[in-house]
């Protein structure tokens, strides 16, 4: 049985083997196999995974754990793309291009782009070191990301899942009212939480933040937009834990790619749950291992360039406003590609002049690569 493909799906093995087999089965996982975690749900059933069926994240840290010097508090183009991608999973359409004008200081407009700006709101909070993980702050964060009445009323229903939108499994803290309604039930919510995050345990830290995911989303703590508050508490968690590239990496877009298996990971716990009356959230974390951080590749801030452009500062071969000029280029384009002309636009501080003799400069020093168009130029970083 513990070698069966269906091995996640209690359903299906309860179906496939005898009653007394898949009794001894559950009793085994309970005496040998799973590690219990220090949380319980609203109901009080508690958590537990399978060490050995959750998956490896060793090279997913060893990439996570690198920095690449960028010097705003995270690259504008990966977040933005973190944020979309966050949205989209809860039904939420809203540009690329609107999202990263609103990290970069634009106004936003309307339900959903004040939704992303939530969310930037949210990404300043967790991308600040003083703010490290405590109940207050963790009730800080929530409040930055659940919508005021105001803008709730004028929202439209979301396409996600009610296995997403209404958890009614028992784990839900939220009920019908908001934060300040449900004081008591969320005190006790950012307290588990918090003695989590906080605690030392031999736990992959990588897979704790999973779990932590996985906690937040079932609980509910600021209702429908809890998918928003699990994923950003996840990049919040890796970011305290030292995993510093944690906000150069969109997360999400993983997690949007593969949005069927997502949820389907979650519902299992869910479902398993129902039979066992223990959270084993193993498929969760599995996912997470298999389909998130088992797609993370190289960082583009760890490069041959980001090592040019290291030695060339340190020969005092670049002015500060070009130093400014890459930077924010690195951050706000990542490998898109860009003209003169919006390059002035978005950077909102250079002349036309400066920006033009940055990028011929960057081009002949091998950092930036010219495409030609009919009658124009466009760059991108290498």
């Amino acid at each position: 049985m513990f070698s069966d493909e269906r091995f996640f799906d209690f359903e299906r093995m309860r179906g496939r083997y005898s009653e007394a087999a898949f009794r001894e089965f559950v009793s085994l996982l309970n005496d040998v196999a799973y590690t219990e975690l220090p949380l319980r749900d609203a109901s009080g059933r508690r958590f537990a995974y399978i060490r050995v069926k959750a998956g490896s994240c060793a090279k997913a840290a060893r990439i996570l754990m690198t920095h690449g010097g960028y010097a705003r508090p995270y690259p504008f183009a990966a977040m933005a793309e973190e944020i979309v991608s966050s949205l989209a999973l809860e039904g939420i359409d809203v540009s690329f291009e609107n999202v990263r004008n609103i990290l970069n200081g634009s106004a936003p407009s309307g339900y959903c782009e004040n939704l992303a700006y939530c969310m930037k709101l949210a990404l300043d909070f967790i991308s600040d070191d003083a703010n490290v993980i405590t109940e207050r702050n963790a009730e800080k964060l929530l409040r930055l990301l659940e919508p005021p009445p105001a803008l709730e009323s004028g929202r439209t229903e979301t396409e996600t899942p009610a296995a997403l939108r209404e958890d009614t499994s028992g784990g839900n803290v939220h009920g019908k009212a908001g934060m300040s309604e449900n004081a008591g039930k969320i005190s006790d919510f950012l307290q588990a939480l918090t003695d989590f995050v906080n605690s030392e345990d031999d736990i992959d830290e990588l897979l704790k933040a999973a779990a932590i995911h996985f906690f937040v989303l079932h609980s509910r703590p600021i209702g429908s937009r809890s998918g928003l508050a699990a994923r950003m508490i996840h990049l919040w968690v890796l970011a305290r834990m030292g995993y510093h590239a944690s906000l150069a990496v969109p997360l999400s877009r993983s997690v949007n790619a593969a949005r069927a298996e997502y949820r389907e990971a979650f519902t299992l716990v869910l479902r398993n749950a129902g039979i066992t009356g223990i959270l084993d959230v193993t498929p969760f974390l599995s996912f997470f291992a298999r389909e998130v951080y088992g797609k993370i590749g190289p960082l583009r801030e760890t490069g041959e360039s980001a090592e040019r452009f290291a030695e060339l500062m340190k020969e005092g071969k670049i002015t500060t406003k070009e130093r400014e000029l890459w930077e924010f280029v690195q951050s706000y384009y990542g490998a898109e590609e860009f003209s003169t002309k919006t390059l002035e636009r978005d950077f909102r501080s250079a002349a036309y002049a400066t920006v033009r003799a940055f990028v011929v400069k960057f081009e002949q020093l091998g950092l930036l690569a010219s495409v030609k168009y009919t009658n124009k130029s466009r760059y991108r970083a290498l």
